[in-house]
């Protein structure tokens, strides 16, 4: 029995594989051209009539493209490889250039990093600092309000929920660790709180926009680890 049901999944594994096959060439084009998109907008410079806002989202927004165009680019490669390493089947000699091309990408991407590496560094600190703001844009007046329902609470003489108490502290917490640096601890604090905070009083945008934001700043955070440079 046991040998039936793994020459099913061999099978359908084939076929699986057969079918990235046909795809591969496809993938590759369709990325390609994202990426050639993504390193034109990456080399362009700002009118100076665009706002310094405009300026540093667009900036930070590109980025972060980058890194992900690159993890897409190097899964499709993976994905194939390993594939065909576990069905144990030869690639197909017309995929070859597909996977080259991947490869050639990767590198593109990185080399694009490296070149504007002066004006990332100029510009990152006021790329964190800008969504920080954003964030706290969302934040503060969430915990402003938390913080004066609980003053009137304890001045009032009237017993405060702790769950209220809970939330309001962790909204501070949030919005302290959002006023400094983008340092690893910092983010993991902020993100830890924010997901232990009860959600149930924040409008659903407020809280797509800041889980948004805060994943931005991971990214942007731990940017030299990511693309190697």
């Amino acid at each position: 029995r046991k040998t039936k049901v793994d020459s099913k999944l061999r099978d359908k594994m084939k076929v699986l594989v057969a079918a990235h096959d046909d795809s591969l060439a496809a993938q590759v084009h369709s990325l390609n051209l994202e990426v050639s998109a993504w390193m034109v907008r990456m080399e362009s410079n700002f009118s100076p009539k665009v706002g310094l806002g405009e300026v540093l989202g667009t900036r930070g927004n590109l980025l972060i493209q980058g890194v992900l165009l690159a993890f897409q680019v190097a899964n499709v490669g993976k994905l194939h490889l390993g594939m065909h390493m576990t069905t144990r089947t030869a690639i197909k000699q017309s995929n070859l250039r597909a996977l080259l091309q991947s490869i050639e990408l990767l590198k593109a991407i990185q080399h694009t990093y490296y070149r504007k590496s002066h004006l990332i560094a100029g510009q990152m600190l006021h790329i964190h600092r800008f969504l920080q703001t954003r964030l706290l844009q969302v934040l503060e007046p969430i915990a402003n309000d938390l913080e004066s329902q609980v003053a009137t609470g304890r001045k009032g003489g009237w017993k405060v929920d702790e769950a209220k108490l809970n939330t309001c502290a962790m909204a501070t917490v949030v919005c302290d660790n959002l006023k400094g640096p983008n340092s690893r601890q910092r983010r993991s604090v902020a993100q830890l709180s924010w997901d232990m905070m009860p959600k149930k009083q924040i409008r659903e945008g407020d809280v797509d926009e800041v889980n948004l934001q805060l994943r931005k700043l991971e990214i942007l955070g731990t940017l030299q680890q990511l693309i190697g440079v």
